[in-house]
């Protein structure tokens, strides 16, 4: 029996050595859960009936919706460009690599009689380039830059410019997104990283101080005036002594707060984007954003 506990006791302290850093990271990510869920059930989006306005003052911003485009599929592109025609933007600017030949077609057919829609074929390599060219191209006081693979809600600009209106101290705005698609395990697995997003870390981080981690690349809005002088810097940002290409929302949101402008999510404004249907993609995407989100 000696020998039984003389053995038995080191071993069984030992065990729970191991276990206490498992329940420090526990501890530590059920704080942050619940440090982000208190202060996210203060955030509120901006409504028409909170501001009082009417669709006389969602028309006094002019909105440039600029899209860089490279390899996409033609009906995704499409059905695409019908959802930003039906938010009546004051222009829509493609940039479209000269390769993709496909989504050249595609845009001039769908230009057809419609004055305010831009096309811009570039030999740039690069998504950094095009949205350069879009933003000096643009003449709008607001510019979208969405994804030529995100779809939006019918009502998207009416409830995206609102932060905008009450608020002249707001250069960015980002909208809750949700995949087009759920079909396979990593396709659901996407809807709940972005529902996380959606419903806990942009509704903190905008009650928290209107300061967010990011206005993603899916769509974001800012304030053309902001953007303009920081195209250099947006063309030319170097990491550890590189160039750095993908990132381009982070660095945008980084160059506007810099300056002391306030971000904002607004949760009535919806889109639909594509989501990783492989677990290939899925992984090359979540390793992708963890790397420009350091």
């Amino acid at each position: 029996q000696n020998y039984i506990v003389r053995n038995f006791v080191p071993s069984s302290l030992y065990g729970h050595w191991l276990v206490i850093p498992v329940g420090i990271i526990g501890i530590w990510r059920w704080t942050v859960w619940a440090i982000k869920k208190i202060v996210a059930s203060f955030y509120s989006p901006i409504t028409s009936e909170s501001v009082k306005l009417n669709s006389r003052d969602t028309l006094r911003l002019a909105v440039s919706v600029i899209i860089p485009v490279y390899n996409e599929d033609q009906r995704i592109f499409r059905r695409s460009l019908e959802t930003w025609w039906k938010n009546k933007p004051a222009e829509i600017i493609a940039i479209i690599d000269k390769s993709d030949t496909g989504c050249i077609a595609e845009f001039k057919e769908f230009q057809q009689g419609k004055n305010n829609l831009k096309l811009k074929v570039t030999s740039k390599p690069g998504k950094r380039p095009a949205l350069v060219d879009g933003i000096l191209e643009s003449k709008g006081e607001i510019v979208a830059l969405t994804d030529s693979d995100t779809m939006w809600d019918s009502n998207f600009l009416e409830n995206a410019l609102r932060p905008f209106q009450v608020d002249s101290k707001i250069g960015g705005v980002t909208p809750r997104f949700h995949p087009i698609e759920t079909g396979t395990i990593w396709q659901k697995m996407t809807d709940i990283f972005w529902d996380s997003r959606n419903h806990l870390d942009m509704p903190a981080q905008t009650a928290g101080g209107k300061a967010l981690s990011c206005l993603s690349g899916k769509t974001a809005l800012y304030r053309r005036e902001i953007l303009l002088p920081k195209m250099n810097l947006f063309l030319n940002e170097i990491i550890l002594g590189r160039k750095k290409e993908s990132g381009e929302d982070k660095c945008f949101t980084r160059l506007v707060q810099q300056e002391g402008w306030k971000t904002y999510y607004q949760s009535s404004a919806i889109i639909y984007s594509s989501a990783a249907p492989g677990f290939d993609q899925f992984i090359r995407q979540r390793i992708r954003w963890a790397r420009n989100s350091h």
